[in-house]
């Protein structure tokens, strides 16, 4: 994130980073086809930077994110962050994946886990046992730096967001295939309103923007 940036998001944006346990994390893989993964936010100091994690074994986010580093985190999801009436909050960003040094990645997962998610961090293998859960305990860092934030105060999403920064001119357009036989249906969307009252669902913009979008029925 640009300094200048940085430097204008709110406290209470940096609260919902902070003090939210899920984030809705959204790459788009080689065919051009956004995915949205359920996340733990570890964000910088000041929100300057907002990280999320995978393990070595299961890499696939972190590799949509390598081959197209326009990324979102949709904050959706308030249950057990202690906030009241928090805003919705949606960050555009650019993607940088981490992997250089894996055994200070699974220590810092370690170290933050106890504090943001102590009683998930408590099933963790212990440390004797690293070398044969490497697959899990070594960790993959994304590290997503906003370019965009739209927010939505109180979690309206029926209200136009207030608007924080803005997109690059120029930024790569997501590929964006014209599906074959019609496209792909997905059952799942029949199942909006009765078994699943609630959704995530994300697009690619034509301006290369991932937009995710939080929607009640």
């Amino acid at each position: 994130m640009p300094p200048q940036m940085a430097a204008t998001v709110p406290a209470e944006l940096r609260a919902v980073f902070d003090r939210f346990y899920t984030t809705e994390f959204v790459t788009v893989d080689g065919p051009g086809q956004p995915i949205a993964w359920p996340v733990t936010p570890y964000p910088h100091e000041g929100g300057s930077c907002i990280d999320v994690t995978t393990g070595l074994g299961y890499p696939k986010k972190a590799r949509d994110a390598e081959h197209n580093p326009n990324v979102a985190l949709l904050f959706s999801e308030p249950h057990g962050s202690g906030l009241q009436e928090p805003p919705m909050v949606l960050v555009q960003g650019v993607a940088r994946v981490d992997e250089e040094d894996l055994a200070a990645n699974r220590e810092r997962y370690r170290r933050e886990g106890k504090i943001k998610l102590p009683k998930a961090n408590e099933r963790l293998p212990p440390p004797a046992l690293d070398r044969f859960m490497s697959w899990y305990v070594d960790r993959i860092y994304v590290h997503v730096t906003p370019e965009r934030i739209l927010v939505w105060p109180k979690g309206d999403i029926s209200a136009q967001p207030e608007v924080i920064g803005e997109l690059p001119a120029g930024a790569p357009v997501a590929p964006q295939p014209a599906p074959s036989g019609g496209g792909i249906w997905e059952p799942r969307i029949e199942q909006l309103g009765t078994q699943y009252p609630t959704a995530v669902l994300a697009v690619a913009g034509a301006d290369a923007a991932l937009v995710e979008r939080y929607v009640r029925y």
